[in-house]
């Protein structure tokens, strides 16, 4: 994220589901990480899957229960955008 220039006016926080790493921040962009529930309460319209090798997982936990709508923007290895409604 810090080579590619994107930072908290972009990207104002990302999630993990990990507690421990809720808190801090991703090294060299200072974008905090936090609880997944902050993302579901932010509703985003698009949310950046940084994950892609597990991207299909990470979309269909988020969307469990009905998810909001959001499409989910997965970069690599090729980008690919994902309607949250057909997840």
């Amino acid at each position: 994220l810090d080579l590619s220039g994107v930072g908290r006016d972009l990207l104002p926080f990302t999630v993990d589901i990990a507690s421990g790493k809720h808190g801090r921040r991703i090294p060299g962009s200072g974008i905090p990480i936090r609880p997944v529930e902050d993302l579901r309460a932010a509703r985003p319209d698009v949310v950046l899957v940084l994950t892609w090798d597990i991207a299909d997982e990470v979309i269909g936990q988020l969307e469990a229960g009905g998810g909001w709508g959001a499409q989910y923007l997965v970069p690599l290895p090729t980008p690919r955008l994902i309607d949250g409604t057909a997840a």
